[in-house]
């Protein structure tokens, strides 16, 4: 990217935040510091119980996060208990 790519996106992006137009997505290995935990080792048990062996360095784990809800006729709650639980 270059410069004035990136100063036409802050832009964007701050008018949309100003605007309430916007959001700011953090991805999850901000908060692995302070809980130790990742998708890996979240998602894994979850996984194990439906036969699942994960390879933490190939498989797509948002796939396989949305396979889990599948398994669970589209109930996220189990997947959202575990990590409310977490934080």
């Amino acid at each position: 990217m270059n410069d004035l790519d990136r100063e036409t996106l802050i832009n964007k992006v701050s008018e949309a935040l100003y605007e309430d137009r916007g959001i700011i997505f953090v991805g999850s290995g901000v908060s692995f510091p302070s809980i130790n935990v990742d998708w890996f080792n979240l998602l894994d048990p979850f996984a194990k119980d439906l036969g699942i062996e994960l390879d933490k360095n190939y498989d797509d784990l948002p796939l396989i996060a949305q396979f889990i809800v599948n398994e669970y006729t589209g109930n996220r709650g189990p997947l959202l208990n575990v990590i409310s639980k977490i934080f």
